[in-house]
């Protein structure tokens, strides 16, 4: 063996080139198509995640979660039933109130996987939303003893979420 080429492509098959080429340029249109869809995919979410925080909670969502946390207010101040109990209905109301605003929770989606994408979606306070999504995982999954003072905490959370939508771009610019 010389290693000439043509004794090398003694054994193939003559067609077998132009399939290989085929298949290999169609898998790069492939490749630049999905970036490419990628691409408007990640730029798109970045034009409404900026045209979320301009248009700073207007929508039926910051209005769906403004109701919610009148009602979950509600519902920890209200006597009887354990820190525990209050704090689910309290969350439960908030998801449902979320999904009547058309961002209804993904069966797949964890609690703080689905608080992750509203907040993606409206700009409130991140920490409020986190504390709040924290001691609903606390009471739902764990054994772990809840009172008062993880009631007072859920209350803070929501009237410092509820007092974040109250808030108008005009009333920041003013300051």
């Amino acid at each position: 063996m010389t290693g000439n080429i043509s004794d090398m492509d003694a054994g193939i098959p003559e067609w077998i080139i132009p399939v290989l080429n085929a298949f290999y340029i169609i898998g790069m249109i492939l490749t630049v198509l999905i970036s490419a869809i990628i691409a408007v995919y990640k730029v798109r979410e970045a034009i409404a995640k900026r045209a979320g925080r301009a248009g700073r909670h207007s929508g039926p969502m910051a209005q769906a979660i403004a109701e919610a946390a009148d009602e979950a207010l509600d519902d920890l101040t209200r006597p009887g039933g354990t820190a525990r109990e209050a704090i689910i209905r309290c969350y439960a109301r908030f998801e449902r109130s979320l999904a009547l605003a058309e961002t209804a929770r993904a069966p797949w989606q964890t609690a703080m996987e689905f608080m992750q994408a509203v907040l993606n979606r409206l700009p409130i306070d991140r920490t409020d939303v986190q504390r709040l999504t924290r001691l609903f995982e606390l009471a739902r999954f764990s054994r772990h003893p809840l009172g008062e003072d993880e009631r007072d905490e859920a209350w803070r959370s929501l009237v410092s979420i509820r007092k974040s939508l109250d808030e108008r771009p005009s009333d920041a610019a003013g300051r």
